[in-house]
């Protein structure tokens, strides 16, 4: 499962994040070139210039970086079911945290107050 990063033409590409680093990828003011990671089956999403011609050392850090905010997710995310099945009130604020994080919000309405 070797990872590549595909470079193609998008002349209309919207502003996305990088999913190595978390920097910003492609927009308005970038040039048409969009970079997406990806192996043989599965694409991981848009990758910024910076990682897509960095070297194997900032690769490494980053995705060191990733799996770890990864684990970290899955760590929480193991404790909220946790706590459902021992019928205990989630934490203060953890649901809207999660919305936050999960809704895709691209040409959207921004969100309400309550959840900023």
């Amino acid at each position: 499962m070797p990872l590549q990063v595909d470079a193609f033409y998008d002349q209309n590409q919207l502003q996305a994040t990088c999913v190595i680093c978390g920097r910003g990828a492609g927009g308005r003011f970038s040039p048409p070139i969009r970079y997406v990671l990806r192996d043989e089956t599965t694409e991981y999403g848009d990758v910024c210039e910076r990682c897509a011609y960095g070297s194997i050392d900032l690769w490494r850090v980053a995705l060191t970086d990733h799996a770890i905010r990864l684990e970290t997710e899955a760590a929480l995310l193991r404790t909220l079911v946790a706590r459902l099945d021992d019928a205990q009130p989630a934490p203060e604020g953890i649901a809207e945290e999660l919305l936050r994080k999960n809704l895709p919000r691209r040409g959207r309405p921004p969100f309400p107050p309550f959840l900023r």
